[in-house]
């Protein structure tokens, strides 16, 4: 069964501290930083064309290994307004890159939403502390 977010759900990632999870643990026992997004393409608060075709999102970890993707395939959505958009996610070039298509042009002025789940994992095991929502907006025709 699949659960999708109603929307008052997903505003309410939206309305917490703020859009992108960006505090680093640094520990001195321990070396690595904290696995997240690094990088997305449109960056987060860009506006971009209805005509986008490819968004880019970026980690500081392998998140394309066989032992992961069918996991991370199911973390990762694309929203506009309460609206779910449909996607098709591939792997990119580079293990720490993964690639989203809308399947249909994008709507002009109109605020999307790339969410990211908690559950999304490396292929080290750790997965994220939080949702990650990066939000974009299109261009008025």
């Amino acid at each position: 069964m699949t659960h999708c977010c109603r929307p008052l759900e997903l505003d309410s990632f939206i309305s917490g501290e703020s859009l992108r999870h960006h505090h680093r643990h640094h520990h001195r026992h321990h070396d690595r930083e904290e696995f997240t997004l690094v990088d997305s393409i449109p960056n987060d608060g860009e506006t971009v064309s209805p005509s986008l075709k490819k968004i880019v999102l970026v980690f500081n970890r392998n998140v394309t290994s066989d032992s992961v993707w069918a996991n991370n395939l199911e973390q990762i959505d694309l929203w506009q307004g309460s609206k779910k958009v449909k996607i098709h996610i591939k792997k990119g070039r580079r293990s720490n890159v993964i690639i989203i298509r809308p399947k249909c042009h994008l709507c002009p002025g109109k605020i999307y939403k790339i969410r990211i789940k908690a559950d999304l994992m490396a292929r080290d095991g750790e997965t994220l502390d939080t949702c990650i929502l990066t939000v974009f907006y299109t261009d008025c025709d």
